[in-house]
């Protein structure tokens, strides 16, 4: 959406309306575990398929508080994020509904038995721009981790890389596929 029209509530309700059409799935960070849980049965995935560490997130002293006031202010300037927000939360709450409860809830285990799986074959580093390599994350913000010495498997690399190169390695191979086709 242009930013001009990021006032324009119904430019705002049309795109959210656009959203909603071309996305199967819209994830909420918040509710990561539930997303999951859609995503998994979205493409078919196991638990392991899934299993994914809390890179990116802030380390624990880069987690400054907001007070009332500036989250008062957040809302009304960031208003149009709100509505996208809040319109994705129902739509994960839609989803949800439809799933049996039994089902959730089992495959809900299963996913964080895969994601504590997975955290043990990897070392957490409270600051992620001391990482080398492939493991360096953007800012001493964030935490990031390194697969432990001698369970460096090809899958737990891969979930301990930082994003600019996962996404730098992921463009490679998608241009190999390219190139290949031609």
């Amino acid at each position: 959406l242009d930013p001009e029209k990021l006032n324009d509530a119904d430019e705002v309700q049309d795109k959210i309306a656009t959203i909603e059409k071309e996305f199967d799935l819209i994830m909420v960070s918040e509710r990561f575990l539930e997303s999951k849980i859609l995503l998994t049965e979205l493409l078919g995935l196991s638990p392991s398929d899934a299993a994914c560490l809390k890179l990116n997130s802030r380390n624990s002293a880069s987690r400054p508080g907001l007070n009332t006031e500036t989250q008062e202010l957040l809302a009304i300037w960031l208003a149009a994020d709100y509505e996208l927000y809040n319109k994705a939360n129902s739509w994960l709450d839609a989803k949800l509904e439809k799933m049996d409860s039994e089902y959730k809830s089992e495959i809900s285990v299963k996913l964080e038995v895969a994601d504590k799986d997975l955290a043990k074959s990897c070392e957490l580093h409270q600051d992620g721009s001391m990482l080398c390599g492939d493991f360096g994350m953007w800012t001493s913000r964030v935490v990031g981790f390194t697969p432990t010495e001698g369970l460096e498997e090809e899958n737990t690399k891969l979930a301990c890389m930082g994003e600019l190169q996962f996404i730098d390695m992921l463009r490679s191979k998608q241009q190999e596929k390219c190139f290949a086709m031609n």
